[in-house]
């Protein structure tokens, strides 16, 4: 596949085009993750990263004091399923929850960005890693998934007699055979100054609602 990196009015932008990606191996294409180390801040740098689930959150950088084994966060944009009321419960009780918006931002020091996805939100995640998962940098980005994995329960056959059981006993993780065709983009908007804080990350995200036509 190729991907197209280019800046415009101040920003960068992203993108994918679904045609430039070819599968002619053995092993099929699961998922990208752009730019995963875009604006990472090392160990002892302050800041933090937003991210839109619920009413929002800010995940603030601490250095990993020599640890390598921080868990990282997932988050999926929107909802990987049809949402339930049983979800929304679960959510609360876990203190997690799907994006509602397709972005991110982070800050580190005097400097910030702010991470929107433009087309392929639908089937997209991102992973926030603290300093201190694999390497010493607080960093985010998007995956966008082009596959997913699904489990067939097998059927409890009884050895003595050959005949099915009365339930299924294991599950087998199969791999879907079409993968999602969708041309992906995101486009990043840099903030400096007194700009450079979730208030500016949410004012400039405002903006592009306003011009878009979406926001009046």
């Amino acid at each position: 596949f190729s991907m197209d990196i280019w800046l415009e009015n101040d920003k960068l932008y992203v993108a994918i085009e679904d045609d430039s990606i070819q599968e002619n191996g053995e092993y099929d294409l699961m998922s990208i993750e752009i730019l995963p180390f875009f604006g990472a801040a090392q160990d002892d740098e302050t800041g933090y990263t937003l991210i839109p689930d619920g009413s929002g959150a800010l995940i603030e950088h601490h250095s990993a004091e020599g640890r390598m084994d921080l868990a990282n966060y997932t988050f999926s944009v929107y909802s990987p399923s049809i949402f339930e009321p049983a979800d929304y419960h679960e959510a609360l009780e876990n203190g997690k929850y799907s994006l509602t918006l397709p972005l991110f931002g982070c800050k580190t020091g005097d400097s910030a960005f702010l991470t929107q996805i433009k087309e392929g939100a639908e089937d997209a995640e991102l992973t926030v890693s603290p300093s201190g998962n694999i390497v010493m940098f607080h960093r985010s980005a998007f995956k966008y998934n082009y596959r997913y994995t699904y489990n067939v329960p097998t059927t409890n056959i009884a050895a003595d007699t050959g005949q099915a059981g009365s339930a299924a006993t294991s599950y087998v993780t199969e791999i879907e055979s079409e993968r999602v065709c969708q041309d992906r983009k995101q486009v990043y908007t840099f903030l400096r100054g007194e700009n450079a804080d979730y208030g500016g990350m949410a004012n400039a995200y405002q903006t592009y609602l306003i011009e878009s036509g979406m926001l009046k």
